[in-house]
């Protein structure tokens, strides 16, 4: 049986969905199925979709969306062309391309395809009349003859409440890619040395692609707190042009010595064994990579008290503040401080471990090969999740 891997991934680079992807392909061969992938046509021009090109994995292009029926035509093609039995969408473009695809192979061929729907970014939205009606339409009328898969508890509740069926739904939590942690290209005093942090300062590290939705606001607002206090402290944002411009009008142009703004490398380890705090002030998550890699590195964490990351509690190197609430952020920053070395390394190893047994890509492969089983020979009824 095959299974099409129908992905709106288009970053520039692999991260941990990619590997993820492969370390399922594993696990479907060793059952005798095959995984085919279709990403958007802009992910040729990145090195990740050419080498995976060159392992002689079978992908296809989606074109640029003209139209949604150039893109039901596109699926449909590899759909009758490949024989496929699960079409499994990433990233939500795909997903009403996904059904409307099953319906045509149902009318033309008598195919019972099932579509799996991947829910990475689940979140509470503003409810206009517009939202309910998308979300109406979507989750409790398409929804009824498909499956989802959302990456976290909490961000189950978030769809639940947003329409989405509960008899549909699985939870399977995010892989991370515990061997691209182990590529690191620079020392820890080489990093620091290029940010300008001694060895007395502690250094903060937090992602912010997205900064309002990263809390960036949040984050900077701890730190004057922590400033004010005369702490040695220091903060390290990864990001691009938006958050720069972002940072900038923040401070109206006088952006403060204690404030570094990287851009953001497929070698994340650097970052990581650079830092000695990481922090993640977000107003949403699905379930935060970010989080899980640096708890993996060894790295104590403070983040928001928000869904998706209710599993992070079991973890004693995480520390949670109140959502949106700076000075409980450096609170939590300061506690962390706090710790004498060997309670540190006792909590973050806590961590690391928690991440290699329960999270790693080849638990996530098994824990979705297992659902694929499950809802074929189960002809698509919802039973329980494998998780």
């Amino acid at each position: 049986m095959k299974v099409l891997q129908l992905a709106n991934y288009n970053g520039p680079y692999e991260g941990n969905f990619i590997p993820s992807l492969i370390a399922l392909e594993r696990r479907l061969q060793e059952r005798g199925w095959r995984q085919i992938l279709a990403f958007p046509e802009g992910a040729k021009e990145f090195n990740w979709f050419q080498r995976v090109q060159r392992e002689n994995k079978c992908i296809y292009i989606i074109p640029k969306r003209k139209s949604i029926f150039s893109q039901i035509k596109a699926v449909d093609q590899i759909v009758n062309h490949e024989g496929i039995k699960i079409i499994h969408t990433h990233f939500t473009n795909y997903d009403v391309v996904a059904w409307l695809s099953k319906l045509h192979d149902k009318i033309n061929n008598n195919n019972n395809i099932e579509v799996l729907w991947h829910i990475h970014s689940p979140a509470r939205v503003k409810k206009t009349f517009m939202r309910q009606l998308r979300d109406l339409v979507k989750y409790k009328i398409i929804g009824r003859s498909v499956h989802a898969i959302v990456v976290s508890s909490g961000g189950f509740i978030s769809m639940r409440e947003r329409g989405l069926l509960e008899r549909q739904a699985f939870v399977v939590p995010n892989g991370i890619d515990l061997g691209r942690l182990t590529k690191c290209t620079k020392t820890r005093q080489e990093m620091r040395n290029s940010f300008h942090v001694t060895a007395e300062e502690v250094l903060c590290l937090q992602y912010a692609w997205e900064p309002y939705i990263k809390g960036v606001d949040i984050t900077l607002s701890a730190m004057e707190y922590l400033m004010r206090y005369g702490l040695q402290v220091k903060l390290c944002l990864v990001g691009q042009d938006v958050l720069f411009h972002f940072v900038r009008k923040r401070f109206k142009d006088r952006i403060p010595d204690w404030v570094r703004i990287i851009e953001p490398e497929n070698e994340v380890t650097n970052y990581l064994k650079a830092a000695d705090i990481f922090v993640s002030a977000s107003r949403t998550e699905g379930f935060s990579y970010a989080v899980a890699e640096a708890m993996a590195i060894g790295l104590p964490v403070i983040c928001s008290d928000i869904r998706g990351l209710e599993w992070a509690r079991e973890a004693p190197g995480v520390v949670f503040f109140p959502s949106e609430d700076s000075a409980g952020l450096a609170q939590g920053i300061i506690k962390i401080m706090k710790w004498a070395p060997e309670k540190l390394a006792a909590r973050t190893a806590a961590g690391q471990s928690l991440i290699i047994e329960r999270y790693g890509v080849e638990t996530w492969a098994e824990q979705v090969a297992d659902l694929y089983e499950q809802i074929v020979e189960n002809k698509g009824r919802r039973t329980d999740a494998p998780y």
